[in-house]
């Protein structure tokens, strides 16, 4: 696509309204059927509200402290993705599908690495949006089989994470109460398996694992060479299963 200064401001606008709904969504989102405020990280008190998150800067109703820089770089990737996304064109997806995708993925991103959880309202609506997406790229049965896949794909892995925290806890009489995945990244890896389809799902989980293990590896030695590390720091999984979907969604 013809690169049009016209476009920029509109383009930009787009980006920036994405930015702030994920950053929104990724504050105030539903856990036990409930909407859950994220505390303000100064003073801990829920006082957020919505519309603030249109205004700059953006400051907690109780401490007038300014919130996170995470708000503001959120906003600035999703400004330079709706570009990116604008001009390149995906040969999978269209400018709008592309952009509701990206935007339940940075959803999604933040709320795991921040909270180490990933709401069942966002796995309901992942589903149906992969149900979407995946039959209109991949047909009905390569979609459904992709979701199976990836169900049974991240089920084993969550299986023998709770056997691994089991046996060193026997074996060193510790207690590791967190294992490395819950079963919220196994219902996300039926999500991405709605998405990418059968077998792509088997090669992005298996992208996704190695990025995920030369992460853990590099995360464990800067720990170690820092004096921090302990036995069974957790770690989010689904940004890697989000890497893995994204490039065989937008890249292959």
């Amino acid at each position: 696509m013809i690169f049009n200064f016209l476009q920029l401001p509109a383009i930009l606008f787009v980006g920036w309204g994405s930015g702030i709904l994920v950053n929104i969504a990724a504050d105030f989102w539903m856990i036990n059927n409930e909407l859950v405020n994220s505390d303000c990280v100064h003073c801990s008190v829920r006082s957020i509200s919505v519309w603030k998150y249109y205004l700059w800067p953006i400051k907690c109703a109780e401490c007038g402290k300014i919130k996170p820089p995470r708000v503001w770089l959120v906003e600035l990737i999703y400004m330079i993705l709706t570009l990116f996304l604008w001009y390149t064109q995906s040969q999978n997806l269209n400018f709008l599908p592309s952009l509701i995708l990206l935007i339940y993925f940075g959803v999604i991103w933040i709320i795991d690495i921040e909270h180490r959880i990933i709401p069942n309202v966002l796995i309901i609506l992942g589903s149906i949006l992969g149900l979407i997406f995946g039959i209109s790229l991949n047909e009905i049965m390569p979609t459904i089989i992709g979701g199976f896949t990836g169900l049974i794909f991240m089920f084993i892995i969550y299986a023998f994470g709770h056997l691994f925290v089991r046996l060193i806890n026997r074996l060193r009489e510790t207690q590791l109460n967190e294992p490395a995945m819950g079963f919220g990244d196994v219902l996300f890896g039926g999500v991405v398996g709605l998405m990418v389809g059968f077998p792509d799902i088997i090669f992005s989980l298996t992208l996704t694992v190695i990025a995920a293990g030369l992460f853990a590896m590099i995360y464990m030695i800067v720990l170690l060479i820092i004096h921090r590390y302990k036995m069974g720091i957790a770690f989010p999984y689904a940004p890697f299963m989000i890497l893995g979907t994204v490039y065989y969604l937008y890249i292959v």
